[in-house]
């Protein structure tokens, strides 16, 4: 019966002490050297920040790197009297850090019937009129 009644106040205490945890930061008493170089070094990817955001980019996955085996967020566009195919190409390297690239094999078009490639961008790619793309 003892052990209960200790097991039980230790449940409760421990349940009491949770519900207002505290976090005592003494700063005159620092207990490692930090680097002053590492000044803004924490961010996080959130939401494409980097990726689609602080670089600006119109295509996404523009050096194919999102995936190994599949070209994501690219696609073949084609109409009824078009044909072509698209796959990931590591045959011919642009440099030895961009190792991948979109090989895009026609089958069958003309001017009246195109096939070519498409990028789905970050939420659509807002291209303006009278506006150069690079």
């Amino acid at each position: 019966m003892n052990k209960l009644v200790n097991l039980l106040l230790y449940v409760i205490f421990s349940l009491r002490v949770a519900a207002n945890p505290s976090l005592v930061v003494d700063a005159g008493h620092p207990s490692g050297n930090v680097s002053p170089r590492l000044y803004g070094l924490m961010t996080e990817e959130i939401n494409y920040s980097y990726d689609g955001g602080l670089y600006a980019e119109l295509i996404h996955n523009r050096a194919f790197l999102d995936d190994a085996q599949t070209p994501v967020h690219w696609s073949v566009v084609n109409d009824n009297s078009s044909a072509s195919t698209i796959a990931l190409d590591t045959t011919d390297a642009y440099n030895d850090r961009l190792t991948t690239s979109l090989r895009l094999t026609v089958e069958k078009a003309d001017r009246e019937h195109p096939a070519g490639v498409a990028n789905s961008g970050y939420w659509g790619i807002p291209v303006k009129p009278n506006t150069r793309y690079q």
